[in-house]
């Protein structure tokens, strides 16, 4: 004899129905607008729920680091551009979602253990989701580890010791500020020892994320060695044709000769700055660059160029990366300057341009810290025959030059005889 069948559905709890369903599928940057929150200390432009809006362009930047056919990310990029906030999104998405260990490289012990109690702590603690996989027990809440229930785990190390960075196996190493790294008599190189943590992973990634210094610096390197390299362009408000945002096309007005006095009448509002399309020249300023950069999305320059980019970045959507033919394991680097954040005017970026004109140091902070490309110093030498040329004899010996209307006649005087120079010159010279 069989049972019957059942004549009610079963009565599930809550709980249990929970547990059945399936979880919602989330990118890096949906995760951070759903779950992050900022404290007034994390962020003092934009405390409260995260916000893709009020930083366009990192919504690309999270969405690829998580991205499965991406090996190495290399971030090269100007300063406080949120870059290393939206990583921290990231290392948020990835404890909760992913559950994997993470290796966490600052340049220096004293950096790393500041950026653990400072930024990365508050980001589980403000953060419901995070918040509710803290466990009990304090060996899995140290400065240099973190440990959450669901396996998700956190570890912190430095330049410099190649002991923080032998550790256990890692499926996500970040490398944070990779140009501050210093490196140590008789070892590999930093990035390379992290990199080493990451062999047995067969889906590991590694992340780079710096301000540039030099050519020879660690993230100009990184950078120059990916087989990608991926530009944020905006639709330009006049012409809608997508540009790549770059210094040499902001303007301003020139209100004097003196540099410094013109930087100071931009930074006061007494002069104009703006953004000159490169296609049809029209003029953008602060009150249209908000509109066009939440518009924008990532692609190499060879794909912006083309004819039918304007339909790829409308399928992929905004603030979204145009994704070609990628191979998996693929290296990809992204740039990003200081003329992209919503909170940094052209008039800044023009006045900050004049004072750094003053001397080769300002110069170099100017092309790191605002362009977030490798400063490069030439000088300029003349040619042998430059010199040849304004050392040849002129005319016969005591005949003054037709052309001349004074001479000027200077002694020197030395220890044992007189050297006597007699110039020629037009008008007073």
């Amino acid at each position: 004899m069989t049972a019957a069948p059942p004549t009610e559905p079963p009565n599930w709890t809550p709980a249990e129905i929970a547990a059945w369903r399936p979880r919602e599928r989330l990118t890096p940057s949906q995760w951070a607008e759903r779950h992050r929150r900022l404290s007034r200390k994390q962020s003092g432009y934009a405390a409260g729920p995260w916000r893709n809006a009020n930083a366009p362009y990192l919504a690309g930047i999270m969405d690829l680091a998580a991205a499965p056919h991406v090996r190495e990310l290399v971030i090269m990029k100007a300063a406080q551009v949120g870059a290393s906030e939206a990583l921290r999104n990231v290392i948020g998405y990835l404890l909760e979602r992913e559950a994997d260990p993470i290796l966490c490289v600052l340049p220096n012990e004293t950096d790393g253990r500041r950026i653990m109690n400072t930024r990365v702590k508050p980001l589980i603690q403000d953060t419901p989701i995070l918040r509710e996989l803290q466990t009990a027990a304090a060996r899995d809440v140290q400065t240099a580890f973190i440990q959450l229930s669901n396996g998700g785990s956190i570890r912190l190390g430095w330049s410099g010791s190649a002991a923080s960075l032998a550790s256990d196996p890692m499926r996500v190493v970040i490398l944070d500020e990779v140009d501050k790294y210093s490196d140590w008599a008789g070892e590999a190189s930093p990035i390379e020892l992290a990199r080493l943590r990451t062999q047995t992973y067969r889906h590991s990634k590694v992340i780079a994320n710096s301000t540039p210094t030099t050519r020879v610096g660690y993230v100009a390197n990184l950078y120059d060695d990916c087989e990608i390299k991926l530009f944020y362009h905006v639709p330009c408000p006049h012409c809608a044709r997508f540009i790549r945002l770059v210094f040499a096309q902001v303007r301003w007005e020139k209100t004097t000769e003196d540099r410094r006095r013109n930087a100071a009448d931009i930074a006061s509002g007494k002069a104009a700055a703006w953004y000159e399309c490169q296609h049809c020249r029209g003029r953008t300023d602060d009150r249209q660059k908000a509109a066009a950069v939440r518009a924008g999305v990532w692609a190499t320059e060879a794909v912006a160029a083309g004819a039918d980019f304007a339909d790829r970045a409308a399928r992929a959507g905004t603030n979204a990366v145009v994704i070609d033919d990628w191979l998996s394991g693929t290296r990809v680097a992204m740039h990003v300057s200081a003329l992209y954040p919503l909170w940094i005017t052209w008039a800044a970026g023009a006045a900050a341009f004049l004072r750094a004109q003053e001397n080769p140091d300002s110069l170099a902070a100017f092309v790191n810290g605002w362009l977030g490309e490798p400063f490069e110093q030439r000088v300029a030498r003349p040619e042998a025959e430059v010199f040849t040329a304004k050392a040849r004899r002129g005319g016969p010996r005591g005949i003054v030059p037709a052309w001349a209307q004074a001479l000027l006649c200077t002694v020197d005087v030395q220890l044992d005889r007189l050297i006597c120079v007699v110039r020629a010159g037009r008008g007073r010279r």
